[in-house]
């Protein structure tokens, strides 16, 4: 008798079809709203916002 566990297939094995969308699209506009947030609280705290971040905090966030 063998206590071999039998093959199952897992839940994802059809996720090939999951739908195409931009590479880093999510990620870019999670940067943006990161950086507003940054811009905001530095201001609130009266510290200094590097210029790199208040340039990625002026983006529009892609719909």
């Amino acid at each position: 008798m063998s206590h071999e566990r039998p093959q199952v297939t897992p839940k994802h094995a059809g996720a090939s079809r999951l739908p195409v969308r931009r590479p880093g699209s999510s990620d870019r506009r999670v940067q943006i709203a990161a950086a507003k947030l940054r811009v905001a609280l530095d201001e609130r705290l009266n510290r200094e916002t590097p210029d790199w971040v208040k340039r990625l905090a002026e983006q529009r966030l892609a719909s």
